[in-house]
């Protein structure tokens, strides 16, 4: 293989991944929901039981809408 076909193949694997690595972090990331199940603290002479939650890393911007925030905070409740 002569080292322009090598060159140019090794250009084109780096430009499509990059390209694939900016797909995923503005199109597809941003818009995931990632559900951990949580430990749930009860104090034992009360009946109540606390719940905590940590909703973190929202960006609200241009192509996140409100309809997608409140999206992800029906995911959070629909736990309960």
């Amino acid at each position: 293989m002569s080292i322009f076909k090598w060159l140019t193949t090794f250009l084109i694997v780096i430009i499509a991944s990059l390209g694939g690595f900016l797909y995923y972090s503005f199109k597809i990331e941003p818009y995931q929901v990632k559900v951990v199940e949580y430990v749930s603290i009860k104090d034992k002479e009360a009946e109540d039981e606390i719940k905590v939650v940590q909703f973190s890393d929202v960006h609200i911007k241009e192509d996140f809408i409100h309809k997608n925030l409140e999206e992800a905070v029906n995911k959070i409740t629909c736990k309960n």
